[in-house]
């Protein structure tokens, strides 16, 4: 399996995922002997995995081989794009700037005093807000400002060589090379891949991995209790409401005490006294 991976990776390619029944091979045995594995896959590259963003993997029914088929499907709920609230993290990248350190300290130090956790988590919420309005300002899109950067080296390359042209080529050759290494950062964090030291320039390897981890962790389908399959956005949150509503819903327990009499008591008397007075 470990040859199998590096064989994937090598060649670039993502496991599509699979909704539904998750193993492909069964050895025709019960009970004990029963053995189920994944042995079934599909896979495709990065750039296939763009182009067709709403494909789904299932498997169907096999009655003769103990290897299932895999049924690849056009599944456009899906893969329906929501409008969700951006997740603020800290950036890596942010590292790189001796600012950093500065604006952290300036906006803890100028938030609300420290006299309990409401107060700590308030200095966090400041602190997040103008790191994130910070960021904007110091490193903006990256991607932009690379795009732009090789346009400018693009007209530059089309004039004729002059000493003041050959500077500010490699000027621009060095913002580039600076802004390439802030991309494979940011990449970096959102992939997870802590194995390889920065310097790589895998951007896009980096960006196939964030990609692959949001398409496994995207939600195509749940199945309810009677085991129909839904899909869709509000398909899937009124299965999720109905399945956590039930789940969480008392049935008039009875006979506590009985239940209560197997636990251990870890409060003494003494101790609830204690913990039951008048705070001053």
């Amino acid at each position: 399996m470990g040859l199998f991976r590096e064989a994937l990776d090598d060649c670039r390619l993502q496991d599509l995922g699979v909704f539904g029944k998750p193993f492909t091979w069964w050895n025709k045995q019960a009970d004990e002997f029963a053995v189920f594995e994944r042995l079934d896959r599909g896979v495709a590259s990065l750039e296939w995995m763009e182009l067709m963003p709403h494909i789904g993997v299932s498997h169907m029914v096999s009655d003769k081989s103990d290897h299932v088929p895999i049924n690849v499907t056009y599944m456009p709920n899906s893969g329906e794009r929501r409008k969700r609230k951006k997740v603020s993290r800290f950036e890596d990248m942010w590292l790189t700037s001796p600012e950093c350190e500065k604006v952290v300290r300036d906006a803890w130090t100028n938030a609300t005093g420290l006299w309990n956790a409401n107060d700590v988590l308030e200095k966090i919420k400041v602190c997040g807000k103008t790191l994130q309005g910070w960021d904007a300002r110091e490193f903006g899109n990256i991607t932009n400002k690379i795009s732009k950067a090789r346009k400018k080296m693009a007209v530059i390359d089309g004039c004729a060589p002059s000493p003041e042209m050959v500077q500010e080529r490699k000027e621009v050759c060095e913002e580039i090379d600076k802004l390439l290494m802030l991309e494979e950062s940011m990449w970096r964090q959102r992939s997870r891949v802590a194995n390889m030291k920065q310097g790589d320039q895998n951007t896009k390897y980096f960006h196939m991995k964030a990609t692959g981890r949001r398409k496994r962790n995207t939600i195509k389908g749940v199945r309810r209790e009677n085991g129909e399959w839904v899909r869709g956005h509000e398909e899937i949150t009124d299965a999720v409401i109905e399945y956590f509503t039930k789940l969480f819903t008392s049935i008039s327990p009875h006979s506590m005490e009985l239940a209560m009499q197997g636990l251990e008591r870890r409060v003494t008397d003494e101790m609830n006294v204690t913990l039951s007075k008048p705070f001053d």
